[in-house]
């Protein structure tokens, strides 16, 4: 016979909340926060890198759900609901975003659930869609899905729309086309001006699409040493 803890792993239908949930209107107190900490564990805590110009990427990061025997009253969906709308508000906080206007996706990848490569939040704002919106869309997905428990391991991806405020006012037509040898002497010669362009190019791409910190530093260095204007390739 399943035991209490494992009957309330699974998610609720939203209609059974014995609560309804609530849209947080500021950034987490110290409260929500330490409730985040006793029933969220983030095993492998990575950190926001800037992967464009105007996005902030938290790569693939696991956490789990623990202590779910102890939670509030509420019904299981809500208090997890909870524990997803504190970690949104927490990493818009951290990376200087705001609840009403910074846009941000988010996916929520599950061992037992593979359809659509997880859960998703599309480029939303935080008042367009929150913690809340994230565990209804895993509950009505899910019901039928017996073997789904909230207790395993989950893997979230976030990412963050904000314009990096570093160097505002330059003239990013004219660098986007210095990079491909115009305009500047990135690219000169008589001979493979397309391939150089080509190579540089492919460094820039590469940077700013890295998975990782350390990746993204690898490719800069790359294009950094293929764009100094000191040095000739």
């Amino acid at each position: 016979m399943a035991s209490g803890r494992q009957q309330s792993s699974s998610p609720s239908s939203p209609s059974s909340s014995s609560s309804s949930p609530r849209k947080g209107v500021n950034f987490p107190t110290d409260e929500e926060l330490d409730f985040l900490h006793k029933h969220c564990e983030i095993i492998d805590a990575t950190k926001f890198y800037r992967s464009t110009p105007g996005t902030l990427k938290l790569p693939p990061t696991r956490i789990q759900l623990r202590n779910l025997d102890k939670l509030p009253k509420a019904s299981l969906d809500v208090n997890v609901g909870r524990i997803f709308d504190i970690f949104i508000r927490h990493m818009l906080q951290q990376e200087g975003g705001n609840l009403e206007t910074t846009r941000y996706w988010l996916n929520l990848a599950h061992p037992g659930y593979r359809k659509k490569d997880g859960f998703w939040i599309s480029h939303k704002t935080y008042k367009m869609a929150d913690g809340h919106t994230l565990m209804n869309t895993i509950a009505d997905q899910v019901q039928s899905n017996d073997a789904l428990g909230l207790d395993e391991t989950m893997s979230l991806t976030m990412r963050i729309f904000k314009q990096d405020i570093h160097g505002k006012g330059d003239r990013t037509p004219d660098k986007i086309l210095r990079k491909f040898g115009v305009k500047h002497n990135y690219v000169k010669g008589d001979g493979r001006c397309l391939l150089k362009a080509l190579v540089i190019g492919k460094h820039w791409s590469d940077k700013n699409t890295a998975s990782t910190a350390n990746e993204a530093a690898f490719y800069d260095s790359k294009y950094v040493r293929l764009t100094r204007t000191n040095v000739s390739c």
